[in-house]
């Protein structure tokens, strides 16, 4: 969880103001409706499979899920880094080369 708290600090401080303005990266909530169905989709680790970044940890990411005659604790956040929002901003790049054109 640290290793991913430091790579979004490292993302951050490399855009600079612009995220801040931009609202990216973002932190995400899925519902409980969601998070089913990408379960259900892709398994206990969708998340991984979405390229979602673990957001704060807290108690409730630990859930028991059925394996076999017993269970297991299987860590799945509730709130997310959403890189992809800023991969699908268009990039308008530097304002002032655009103006020497």
């Amino acid at each position: 969880m640290r290793a991913s708290l430091a790579v979004v600090l490292l993302l951050l401080a490399s855009v600079g103001t612009a995220a801040t303005e931009s609202a990216c990266p973002r932190l995400r909530t899925f519902s409980p409706e969601e998070r089913q169905q990408f379960e259900t989709q892709y398994g206990a680790h969708w998340w991984r499979t979405m390229g979602l970044i673990p957001g704060p940890e807290t108690p409730a990411d630990y859930v028991d899920r059925a394996a076999g005659d017993s269970s297991t604790t299987v860590f799945i956040p509730q709130q997310f880094w959403d890189l992809r929002a800023c991969a699908n901003k268009p990039n308008t790049g530097d304002p002032r080369a655009q103006k020497a054109k």
